[in-house]
């Protein structure tokens, strides 16, 4: 079971979520955790190997605050992380790997519907398997490419996304 160190709620809301994601980094399962924007933690949440399970009751501890959790397949946003950011009313959605953190914060209009992201994983999929099939790129490509989609569709949907490197150093 994970245990959580709670950080010094005297630090930004920032470094206090980075301090939060330095407990995330290096675990073998997916950890889920809410913030709220006065640094109260609502909820924490595990699963397993590759996803986290939420029941819609507690839609209310986790809409309009900041969700981050980790993948330890070292993978970016998923489609299925929008559709959740959606789904659960996000403020922002961030995903913790071994050696960076994703942030994905939606417009001001708010997030996309979940269709509208699946429509766009389809058709980037397509366009994946288009190219692996006339040998435009190797396998391994194509699988970076998969494992790149939840984020090239925050992109591509105007979402505000930010790359963050273990020192918190930020890349767009």
């Amino acid at each position: 079971m994970f245990d959580i160190s709670i950080p010094n709620t005297q630090l930004s809301l920032e470094d206090f979520i980075f301090e939060i994601e330095k407990q995330l980094r290096d675990l073998d399962y997916e950890v889920g955790i809410v913030v709220k924007n006065n640094k109260e933690i609502v909820l924490v949440k595990e699963g397993n190997f590759n996803k986290i399970v939420f029941l819609l009751s507690e839609k209310g501890l986790i809409a309009n605050n900041i969700f981050t959790h980790n993948h330890p397949q070292n993978t970016p946003h998923s489609s299925e992380d929008l559709q959740f950011a959606y789904d659960f009313e996000l403020q922002e959605i961030r995903v913790v790997t071994n050696h960076s953190t994703y942030r994905v914060i939606p417009t001001v209009a708010g997030w996309k519907h979940s269709i509208l992201v699946a429509e766009i994983k389809e058709k980037l999929v397509h366009e994946i398997i288009e190219k692996y099939k006339k040998q435009e790129i190797t396998r391994q490509e194509a699988d970076k490419l998969y494992n790149e989609l939840g984020f090239r569709i925050a992109k591509i949907l105007g979402y505000f996304t930010e790359i963050l490197d273990n020192e918190y150093n930020r890349y767009l």
